[in-house]
């Protein structure tokens, strides 16, 4: 396997144990940072690492 594919079969990983019930239930409290609720802080930002380190592992393995 390629090392741009097997970064992202591990990034894949990584998106499923951050997106994973037990985690996403222990961020869902009534705790807000500079006044928004932790939980769409949270999904938000996980989703949007996940977007940049999937497109920086693209742009990477190109020659």
């Amino acid at each position: 396997m390629e090392p741009a594919a097997s970064r992202l079969a591990a990034l894949f990983v990584l998106g499923l144990l951050v997106f994973f019930s037990p985690i996403v239930i222990a961020v869902n409290r009534p705790v807000g940072i500079f006044g928004f609720p932790l939980f769409p802080l949270y999904l938000f930002a996980c989703w949007s690492a996940l977007i940049l380190l999937a497109w920086w592992i693209a742009r990477r393995g190109r020659p």
